[in-house]
């Protein structure tokens, strides 16, 4: 039986370091610990654009590229700071309670770690260090497979600390690996204009109509039985009871109803095809590369490239529906001018979408169960904490907001990357030297020195900002069938710094915004003398 070893933790208030906000509404629920998470890329030969120079006109030479590069994906969070300091502490604690254990992700876990099973961890896995690239001794490049393996691994760290005394949330940003869809996922960009594709792939799983705005368009027929209404669930494929896609005529649907098969044709074999036969024939074989390097190794192991497949007409029944289809059934289509809709809309001479409302990607993807569907990722955090008796909640920052992510992760990055361009040249020439420096970027007590109590500045900080858009923000709620709805204005930067000014007033604490991320840095860094 796991016994939490919060006692066991430096921090104080069982085991936050914090005390509990006191505006918590329902005091019988749990403390939710929230996390930010980041991938940074550090260069070896990162410098200021400026130098100094003699009055002769003679500076130091400078490197002509980027040198080596490092990536970085750390979490961090008021509760503990940058990464968690008490790993050390809990290491031999938690590689025993991961032994035996698989990861849930099974094909992430195969493809990294080319197993399922969960081995020791030597290093804090809040902060992990990638060398990216396809050369020797690389690691390939940072993706989901990835991103879901750490994950796994921090919500193992903090369960073995504190049980199911919290709740977690962790905060990521909309890269694509962060991204991810699930096979079955609502997702237009896998979607046709009329029925079929999705060839291998699983079906979009089924939707309910949850309510009328957001789920249903203003040229909905009630009289039509094709088409949905509240409480409705749609299938996003042809059953051999549907009536079939609404554009063709009678004669056409019973044309088309099924497949009809034309003869063989050959096609090449997908970059992840490849990559399960080579795993299947030798578990151990390391496949890393683009197409070419991976249909190298293949062929080297005397696999065939291609694949003969049926040629195939496709019918309806079976098929995903499309998105043609499936906005008429939702009402968003003005029959009368349906000869206006394709993909992305009628354009100009610049091929810039004109008119959005004749887009029929642009109006599948502002349907709210697309916008609000659950990612990969999500998912699994979703499953992982389900499996061990805690709600882990993976939610996503606004795109185009550095200021707003992650717990202030990014003022982090800015901090440690200060403290790396006041390294002189000299003292990260190699590629050994520099990934002490990095390391030193990333301490959190010497180099650039990330204790808990910048950390806290920073998520304060990117709290300010969130507090300030959320007083400006429009609301959210609907208005009613006789009002008129207007259209929020526009925010400007200067609105959002009033806002946030004026939110902070009202907690009584002043901030400098000049140079804001420099000042914090230089007022803790130890950069004096660089560690040698």
């Amino acid at each position: 039986m796991l016994h939490p070893l919060i006692n066991d933790l430096e921090c104080s208030n069982d085991g936050i370091g914090l005390n509990q906000s006191i505006f918590r509404e329902d005091k019988a629920k749990k403390v939710l610990l929230v996390f930010g998470q980041d991938e940074c890329i550090f260069k070896q030969f990162l410098l200021n654009n400026k130098a100094w120079q003699t009055k002769d006109g003679r500076f130091t030479c400078r490197p002509k590229d980027d040198g080596s590069g490092l990536m970085v994906s750390a979490f961090q969070g008021r509760s503990h700071g940058f990464g968690f300091p008490d790993f050390e502490k809990l290491k031999h604690a938690v590689n025993k309670y991961q032994k035996g254990k698989h990861y849930f992700d099974v094909k992430a876990a195969k493809r990294i770690l080319s197993k399922t099973e969960k081995g020791d961890l030597e290093d804090d896995p809040f902060i992990r260090l990638f060398q990216y690239g396809n050369s020797d001794g690389k690691e390939g490049y940072w993706s989901y497979d990835h991103m879901v393996i750490q994950l796994e691994d921090v919500i193992d760290v903090l369960f073995v600390a504190f049980g199911k005394k919290y709740d977690f949330l962790f905060l990521f940003d909309h890269s694509c690996g962060h991204d991810r869809m699930r096979p079955d996922a609502l997702n237009v960009n896998a979607m046709n204009v009329g029925f079929g594709g999705r060839i291998g792939h699983e079906m979009m799983h089924d939707s309910k109509i949850l309510e009328v705005h957001g789920f249903l368009g203003k040229f909905l027929n009630t009289d039509d039985p094709c088409q949905l209404k509240k409480g409705d669930i749609q299938r996003f494929y042809f059953t051999e009871d549907d009536v079939g896609p609404f554009w063709m005529s009678e004669k056409k649907r019973k044309d088309r109803r099924e497949d009809k098969v034309l003869g063989e044709k050959d096609r090449p074999k997908t970059k992840n095809e490849l990559k399960e036969e080579i795993l299947k024939n030798d578990p151990t074989k390391s496949v890393r590369g683009n197409s070419k390097q991976v249909q190298s190794i293949a062929l080297a192991m005397g696999i065939d490239l291609k694949v003969s497949v049926p040629k195939i007409k496709e019918g309806w029944v079976g098929k995903s529906k499309g998105m043609k289809q499936v906005l008429y059934e939702r009402g968003f289509l003005d029959l009368a001018n349906i000869h206006l809709y394709s993909k992305d809309g009628p354009k100009d001479e610049n091929n810039k979408t004109i008119d959005d409302d004749f887009s029929l990607k642009h109006l599948m993807a502002g349907c709210t169960d697309f916008v609000e569907e659950e990612t990969l990722l999500q998912q699994k955090a979703r499953q992982v904490g389900e499996n061990l008796g805690v709600s882990v909640v993976v939610d996503r920052t606004p795109k185009g907001h550095p200021e707003l992510a992650g717990e202030g992760i990014e003022y982090t990055w800015a901090n440690s990357k200060i403290f790396l361009r006041r390294v002189p040249i000299g003292k990260r020439k190699t590629v050994d030297q520099f990934h002490k420096q990095v390391k030193l970027a990333l301490s959190t007590s010497k180099g650039a020195n990330l204790n808990k109590n910048k950390i806290c500045k920073f998520a304060a900080r990117a709290r300010d900002f969130i507090a300030a858009y959320h007083l400006l923000s429009p609301p959210t709620s609907y208005p009613q069938e006789d009002q008129v709805h207007q259209a929020p204005q526009k925010l400007t930067m200067s609105d959002i710094e009033k806002g946030r000014k004026k939110y902070r007033s009202h907690r009584g604490v002043e901030r400098s915004d000049t140079k804001w991320c420099v000042a914090v840095a230089l007022a803790t860094m130890k950069s004096a003398q660089c560690e040698k």
